[in-house]
């Protein structure tokens, strides 16, 4: 058996800060070393070849997408990984025999989730769903998110298993069980806990998000949402942004959105008091998908006072937080109230000119088409005059210059028309909302 020298104490001990002494001379026998990266091997695993590599190395090596083993290559007949404990014993041994020359012993490593132990796990989530308690079901659904969240191989295996569909089947059952419960709290920490549980099984395939679709179950999310705990409205915020992204079903399933107000209440209240950027997008985006499948709800957002809200968080935000406000403003405004609510707030004309040409594509397209309802909609030429006093003229000639959607080219052009009469008044326009401007 040849002979190989550690050239630093990192890869011997696993310690990132320099060694306790001089490791140039000490011999790692090749056996120890993985093959992959040669280093001395922390986790053993014999791949279905008789190879035995480091663990992180070979799942690293699986994950790429190869299909040979690395030494022989061999087409693999299994990709499971068999722990190697002979072999890691031999190598905690000789970490023990060799203190002197500042090598610590390589700890046990746990041994990763099994799809078998994790298929136990959801069926004690399934019967707590239906037969235990909240607590029990909460339990039941905890051990879930805590193996998820031990290490992407956790994780991973939880995915594969089905933890999404599994667990969303188990929370709808749950909810319909406990619908009446409206003023327990035992109830919302389950939801809660199973909320977090689908959070570390992200991202939720269609098939998870099918099984959501209740009215009990919405109701419950609606109630979490308002009234929950700050960790329990976040996740909450990005389960429903994940069970909205299906058009259809979301179009299909539109009466249960309208039969639960809760909804748009607490989406709108994780805008008013944000929580973190994340749940703020997240928030954004489910208002922007329930209004523009409902008029209904469309109203409801503007009745529940976001639309100030709205424009006060378009004034400093970051692009993507700036193209979701816009989008939702927009639909607020389609309706006579939204518009009225946008027109008596002073920010509203000056910060949506501003967002013309500064933002994004995107966000100059939305912006333009608010600008055109609050114009086209205004009972006087109040709108009309102080858009034009701030500069919007020049830069929808140069939007159409540059050249922009049809449907927005359409909009811009009757905004023209409309201010066409009132330039007169004189306007003003900042050098600074050009400077990005850019020709196509």
């Amino acid at each position: 058996m040849g002979s190989g020298r550690s050239k630093s104490g990192e890869r011997l001990s696993g310690k990132t800060g320099p060694p306790a002494v001089d490791l140039s001379e000490v011999v790692i026998p090749p056996a120890f070393r993985c093959p992959i990266s040669l280093d001395l091997m922390k986790d053993p695993v014999i791949l279905s070849t008789g190879i035995t590599y480091d663990r992180q190395s070979i799942e690293r090596w699986l994950d790429d997408g190869n299909h040979i083993c690395p030494v022989t290559k061999q087409p693999l007949q299994s990709s499971e990984l068999v722990p190697n404990y002979s072999l890691l014993r031999v190598i905690q041994r000789w970490c023990v025999d060799h203190p002197s020359a500042g090598i610590e012993r390589i700890p046990t490593p746990r041994v990763p989730a099994s799809r078998s132990q994790v298929a136990e796990m959801l069926s004690q989530v399934e019967i707590a769903s239906r037969r235990g308690s909240p607590p029990s079901f909460a339990t039941a659904v905890d051990r879930i998110r805590l193996l998820a969240r031990e290490n992407e191989r956790n994780r991973r295996c939880a995915v594969g298993a089905g933890s999404g569909a599994a667990l969303t089947a188990a929370l709808a059952a749950f909810c319909e069980r406990f619908a009446e419960a409206e003023g327990d709290v035992e109830p919302n920490a389950a939801v809660e806990a199973a909320l977090a549980a689908a959070a570390a099984v992200m991202p939720l395939d269609a098939e998870a998000c099918s099984r959501v679709w209740t009215r009990s179950c919405m109701r419950r999310l609606g109630r979490v949402l308002q009234g929950g705990s700050l960790e329990g409205r976040k996740n909450a915020t990005s389960f429903l942004r994940a069970v909205l992204e299906d058009e259809v079903e979301v179009a299909n399933n539109r009466k249960i959105l309208e039969s639960t107000p809760a909804l748009v209440e607490g989406l709108a209240r994780a805008v008013r008091e944000p929580i973190c950027p994340s749940a703020t997008k997240a928030s954004l985006t489910s208002i922007f998908r329930m209004a523009s499948a409902s008029d209904q709800i469309a109203s409801r957002v503007v009745d529940s006072g976001l639309v100030p809200v709205l424009l006060e968080t378009l004034a400093e935000c970051e692009r993507g937080v700036c193209e979701k406000v816009l989008a939702v403003l927009d639909l607020a405004c389609a309706c006579r109230e939204g518009r009225k609510r946008a027109c008596e707030n002073a920010l509203a004309v000056p910060v949506l000119v501003k967002k013309v040409l500064r933002v994004s594509e995107a966000s100059t397209e939305l912006a333009v088409s608010v600008l055109w309802r609050l114009c086209k909609g205004a009972r006087d030429d109040a709108v009309v005059t102080e858009a034009l006093s701030m500069g919007v003229f020049q830069k929808l000639l140069l939007l159409l210059q540059l050249g922009c959607g049809e449907r927005t080219k359409e909009k811009a052009t009757d905004l023209l028309k409309m201010m066409n009469a009132y330039r007169d008044r004189g306007d003003c326009v900042d050098s600074g909302d050009f400077k990005e401007v850019k020709r196509p």
